[in-house]
């Protein structure tokens, strides 16, 4: 018995207890020999009780297609897609695919340069198609420009996933100068702006009087 993200608290015989907050849960039963039996159920304000039935029987498959799509929309083939014990049906460019017994499952996605990715997936009853989207992973480089920072370094270096905002770090210092902020090609950089590709923000002093 395996309700998706939630530890039983208690299991005795063939009664499981889970202490569960408000919210959408998947329930998985399963048994050698006897078909699986997968329900969604909601938790509100109340205790619920589920009766399971299992029938004899063999469970059936049902396929699992899983497309890799860019940040911009476009399918992104070469990355690696696995379920742990599970392996592919087939791959062709983007789209890889298994052939599942109902339960829930774990996707996991990667490709060199990217951010991986694990999505949950709960498969009933037919075929499911899930697609994923990888994250391009951008460098911004902070260069103090003759300052400093914090920690006595000349720059700072930060990984940030295509399409999110990097955050702007403790200014750095500079014997009689004030700080007046970060620019990108000369420019004030706006820190609201999702990063789209490797920049290199520098320091703007100004000399005090």
């Amino acid at each position: 018995v395996v309700i998706t993200g939630a530890t039983p608290a208690k299991k005795s015989g063939n009664v499981w207890e889970y202490k569960l907050g408000k919210g959408t849960y998947t329930l998985v039963v399963s048994c050698e020999g006897y078909v699986t039996q997968v329900e969604t159920f909601e938790v509100r304000n109340a205790n619920i009780t589920k009766n399971i039935k299992l029938g004899l029987g063999k469970n059936p498959r049902y396929d699992l297609t899983v497309k890799v799509m860019t940040y911009g929309g476009l399918p992104l083939e070469g990355a690696t897609v696995t379920i742990e014990n599970q392996p592919a049906k087939g791959t062709q460019a983007n789209v890889t695919t298994f052939s599942l017994e109902p339960g829930a499952y774990s996707v996991k996605v990667s490709k060199a340069g990217y951010g991986s990715q694990t999505v949950e997936v709960v498969v009933k009853d037919r075929a499911v198609e899930q697609q994923v989207t990888l994250l391009r992973k951008f460098r911004v480089t902070f260069d103090a420009k003759g300052g400093r920072f914090t920690d006595g370094t000349k720059t700072l270096e930060k990984k940030v996933e295509e399409g999110k905002q990097v955050e702007e770090p403790a200014e750095p210092i500079r014997n009689s100068f004030d700080f007046k902020g970060w620019t990108l090609d000369g420019t004030k950089y706006n820190f609201t702006e999702p990063v789209t590709r490797d920049i290199v923000l520098e320091a703007k002093w100004e000399k005090k009087i």
